[in-house]
């Protein structure tokens, strides 16, 4: 049984009229739904499992103890509203509305940096009849519907900064340079491959920022010496030759970018080599590089950056980079017990307007509720403890006791039942993502 009163309280803690008023939510007359009721209802539903206008309106219209119609939510579901749900999730994203967030750890490896940025996204089967604004990658029954929503953390504080719902082919690429509106000086962007951008890396470098980036194949290397190019392959299998496992060099990348970075090649064991070039492979995309100057590279986990080399040992920097694989685990949490694609799964038709608020509705319900209780957990469970609790198990125990939970009441018996269930696996001898980010070692 949803417990009304505990949402209806967290909800009052935002100014939600306040932010529909500004965004010209409501116009017209008197007594109409209003954005409090819409965004309660929307909450209510999901909860049960639902998403229908029938089952929205009932729960608007218990909320607001006055009957609604389907149609009056349609009226509510327009591009016009979408700045007020676009704007009360940036509310969410901006504000923490508990104290208890403020992890009191910190990482060696990131003390250097104000802030952490980590980028990636998640892609999102959207209802067929909306391929032609979310073209998605063809099927067998014609051409899908793909949202893809971008998301950003922050590793220091383990809050979520940006959120944002794109076509599927509004690759990472091209969203590349839309951090550079968050970014401040002395911040750290960890980048994968996706969202390569020369001119973005001389950007972050120009902020006073600084960035970390696997290496792309086929970007012209300059020496910083004579700006002639570099032979990266040919330096690498001399290095091979002599037994070394490290190389590093300061030059320039890009025939018209010339950025000045440390670029760092770490030899991979022979299994991870033999690994990536199996993959290479079996892959049949006619576009996949296979040139022997590529194989060669696979034998290497190479590395750009702007960060001086007194701040990260090579190996530091491999640990480091391997923090946003973070991103990666989070995605598969929400996938995986919040179901997002069970939204749309029985739609073959939906407005677009409808689609994209629904969307950002449930990630507000995710930072409002899930995001800042795994926060609290994530720091309680240390405290009594020294372990951490994975996201992953702790995503299908927030889901199945959601109305306990979102009120933090009974906390001791909360936090030592999520101490039981919630915690990594204490046999394996990996580290867990924790304990690399704090460096804490058993």
């Amino acid at each position: 049984m949803i417990n009304r009163a505990q949402i209806s309280t967290k909800l009052e803690e935002l100014p939600i009229e306040q932010l529909a008023n500004e965004s010209n939510f409501t116009i017209h007359r008197d007594n109409e739904l209003s954005a409090n009721g819409l965004v309660m209802g929307f909450f209510f539903m999901i909860t049960n499992g639902d998403n229908t206008l029938s089952n929205w309106a009932i729960e608007v219209s218990k909320i607001l103890q006055r009957v609604f119609s389907t149609s009056a939510i349609t009226a509510k579901l327009q591009y016009r509203h979408l700045a007020f749900i676009k704007s009360l999730l940036n509310h969410c994203l901006k504000n923490r509305f508990y104290q208890g967030e403020v992890k009191e750890l910190s990482s060696p490896l990131l003390a250097n940096f104000s802030r952490v940025l980590v980028e990636d996204s998640m892609c999102v089967k959207l209802p067929s009849n909306l391929a032609s604004i979310f073209p998605g990658a063809h099927c067998k029954t014609g051409q899908a519907a793909t949202g893809r929503i971008q998301c950003r953390i922050e590793l220091k504080s383990g809050t979520t900064s940006h959120l944002e719902v794109q076509s599927y082919r509004d690759n990472d690429q091209k969203f590349a340079p839309n951090i550079l509106h968050q970014l401040r000086a002395g911040d750290l962007v960890i980048r994968d491959l996706g969202y390569w951008a020369l001119k973005v890396f001389r950007l972050i470098n120009w902020m006073n920022a600084f960035f970390l980036s696997r290496y792309q194949f086929g970007t012209n290397v300059y020496s910083v010496d004579n700006e002639e190019q570099v032979d990266l392959p040919a330096i690498l299998r001399a290095a091979k030759k002599k037994g070394q496992t490290v190389v590093q060099l300061q030059v320039y990348l890009g025939k018209k970018e010339k950025l000045p970075v440390r670029l760092i090649a770490i030899k991979v064991p022979q299994q991870v080599e033999q690994q990536r070039r199996r993959k290479v492979a079996k892959n049949k995309d006619t576009r996949a590089k296979r040139s022997k100057e590529y194989m060669e590279l696979l034998g290497w986990t190479i590395f750009i950056t702007n960060v001086d080399q007194e701040v990260w040992t090579p190996q530091e920097m491999l640990k480091v980079y391997g923090f946003r694989w973070r991103i990666e685990i989070i995605f598969k949490a929400w996938k995986s017990q919040f179901k997002f694609e069970h939204l749309f799964k029985t739609k073959q038709k939906l407005a677009l307007p409808r689609a994209l608020i629904t969307l950002y509705l449930l990630l507000i319900w995710i930072i409002l509720f899930f995001v800042r209780v795994f926060n609290f957990f994530l720091l309680a469970v240390f405290q009594v403890n020294q372990k951490f609790i994975s996201i992953l198990k702790f995503a299908k125990f927030f889901k199945d006791h959601f109305v306990q939970l979102i009120n933090l009441s009974n906390l001791n018996f909360y936090i030592e039942l999520v101490a039981k269930h919630c915690v990594y696996d204490t046999n394996k001898k990996i580290p867990n993502f924790y304990e690399n980010l704090y460096m804490i070692d058993y």
